[in-house]
């Protein structure tokens, strides 16, 4: 590019000057908006009429450009053939199209429609054309038949490209650093607090709060039909470990756990101490099953509380089953 009077064509589109580059990407001016893209290796770059062996490969070359580039990706259109097998892919910049108000229909509980009005979120798409296409061919590979390289967007600066949704995730030590903060019943938020601490600042850390809040999501979601035989099973490990821990418990007709007591060596020895006067105080209503907890708490002789057990129950309490 020459003088500030120079242009150079690019379809029907007329290029900025090289004076008046933007934050060292090479800027393009179309008809309406501006448009932004980034020099990068040939090898990275997508091409029409490449192919590639299978459309994973070709998913994980794209993906591996946009985060050199400094842009995220979403799917769009997928095409299947009768068996349901994949013929045609398209994936485009994550701020492709518009997103914003308006209304959707909700079935009402008499059989109408009511309208209700969707919640207004950050506006972050600003109708992008940057996009590429798979095709499969009659060899079982799929060939780029689609492939836009502009953005009417920036791109993001090298600080920002580690908080691209492409380039968030939880390894396995963050995972099982979360997974313990679950079971001290810590919140996803306090432990990407903890991970900061631990690590510097958040860019180390690799994510972000999305992925902490989506990790303790799928553990409850995994753990959801299995939570009542995983207690069980850990107090079973406790008792032998201990023999002074002691539990009981009560299935239904269905097998499901209605009723649990539980009470520690600690507990049990407090309980010989102060157990003269017994308090417990129960919650109703307060978890997915609508059990009722019951904590029982002594009175020491310089009247502080102190735990005795906790029974869970729906029904009643197995106060004679404690071996007190």
């Amino acid at each position: 590019m020459g003088d500030s009077n120079a242009s150079a064509s690019l379809g029907d589109r007329a290029v900025i000057p090289e004076a008046e580059a933007i934050d060292g990407f090479t800027a393009g001016l179309p008809s309406e908006d501006q448009q932004w893209t980034h020099a990068v290796d040939v090898s990275v770059l997508p091409a029409v009429g490449r192919v590639f062996n299978t459309l994973n490969e070709g998913i994980q070359h794209y993906t591996n450009y946009a985060r050199i580039m400094g842009f995220d990706v979403r799917c769009s259109s997928v095409k299947r053939d009768r068996a349901g097998v994949i013929y045609s892919r398209y994936l485009v910049c994550s701020r492709q199209g518009v997103k914003g108000g308006g209304t959707t229909l909700h079935a009402r509980v008499d059989g109408g429609e009511a309208k209700r009005e969707r919640r207004r979120r950050l506006l972050n798409r600003v109708n992008c054309g940057a996009r590429i296409g798979f095709i499969k061919k009659g060899s079982g590979k799929f060939v780029v038949t689609v492939f836009v390289e502009k953005h009417t967007h920036k791109l993001c600066s090298e600080s920002s490209k580690l908080f691209l949704r492409i380039n968030r995730r939880l390894d396995v030590a963050k995972q099982a650093f979360l997974g313990n903060c679950i079971k001290a019943n810590i919140g996803a938020s306090t432990g990407l607090r903890f991970c900061k601490e631990a690590t510097g600042s958040y860019a180390n850390v690799g994510a972000t709060d999305v992925e902490f809040h989506n990790f303790k999501r799928d553990v409850q979601t995994y753990v959801d039909v299995a939570d009542g035989e995983m207690i069980i099973a850990t107090f079973k490990a406790k008792h032998e470990v201990c023999n002074e821990f002691f539990f009981d418990y009560h299935l239904d007709e269905e097998n499901r756990l209605t009723r649990l007591f539980w009470a520690d060596p600690l507990g049990r020895r407090t309980f010989t101490c102060y157990g003269d006067t017994i308090s417990f105080d129960a919650t109703y209503g307060t978890n997915r099953y609508s059990m009722v907890f019951v904590p029982f708490t002594g009175s020491t002789t310089t009247n502080d509380a102190s735990l005795l057990g906790p029974d869970s129950s729906q029904r009643r309490m197995l106060i004679h089953t404690a071996g007190y």
